[in-house]
This record gives structure tokens, C-alpha cells and sequence, in this order.
């Protein structure tokens, strides 16, 4: 799947996996794995589908600047993990 099963297992079971990163390009997160995952949603209708795009969704928030960030930009990383 060109690195993107990874985004299949739960953020928790990544640690200590070798060869998993936790770090992964915002922009390609968000085209990729959320947006993925959001699409298959809209076919499928599958609630778990939705729960883990909201989930995803909510960790990249963390990377996204808000009021009072000195950042214009989102982060060019995120951690899959915790945002």
C-alpha cells in the first residue's frame, strides 16, 4: 500500500514497532489517510469509518496553527500518535 497500512493499526500499537514512524507529512496524511478515509465513508457508510477519520482528523488538528501561535503554517510533520 506504499506506507499507508500503516495507518490501519491504532496509534498505540505503533511504539516499538520496528520499521512503523510515527512522524508523517501533514499534507500527505491529510490527502491520503483522512481524506481515504473519509471517501470510504461516503460509499460505504460504515460508522467505523467516520469514528476513525473524526479520530485522525482531530490529531492533525493538533499540528494546525491557532491564535496566539507564533506558526502561520500548519506543521510539515505530525505524529499519528498524539497530533
Amino acid at each position: 500500500l506504499g506506507g499507508l497500512g500503516e495507518f490501519l493499526v491504532e496509534p498505540g500499537e505503533v511504539e516499538g514497532v520496528h520499521g512503523v514512524q510515527d512522524r508523517h507529512s501533514f499534507f500527505e496524511t491529510t490527502i491520503r489517510a483522512l481524506g481515504g478515509l473519509m471517501g470510504a465513508y461516503t460509499v460505504s457508510k460504515e460508522p467505523i469509518l467516520l469514528q476513525k477519520a473524526l479520530d485522525l482528523g482531530e490529531r492533525l488538528y493538533k499540528a494546525v496553527p491557532h491564535a496566539g501561535s507564533k506558526r502561520v503554517w500548519p506543521a510539515a510533520e505530525v505524529s499519528v500518535s498524539t497530533g
